[in-house]
């Protein structure tokens, strides 16, 4: 039998917060930790943590075609 945790763990950085579900951002059903949150400008595309959360990201939105609209592409203003 699989057991499954009721707190979330973060996209990025795969850890349980501390502060449980109030600790962080839910983005359609993806968690990203505060400490992440806090964090997300200084990360380089390099980094496994920006990887992680960058393809998290990229099934988020590839479910949900509708999304497409309300993303900016760089140079299109």
């Amino acid at each position: 039998m699989t057991t499954r945790s009721l707190l979330p763990r973060c996209a990025a950085c795969q850890e349980t917060p501390e502060g449980g579900l109030h600790d962080g951002l839910w983005l359609k059903g993806l968690f990203i930790c505060s400490r992440c949150c806090h964090h997300l400008t200084d990360w380089s595309n390099d980094e496994n943590k920006y990887k992680t959360l960058h393809e998290a990201l990229k099934r988020t939105w590839a479910s949900n075609p509708a999304w497409r609209k309300y993303l900016a592409i760089a140079g299109n203003t």
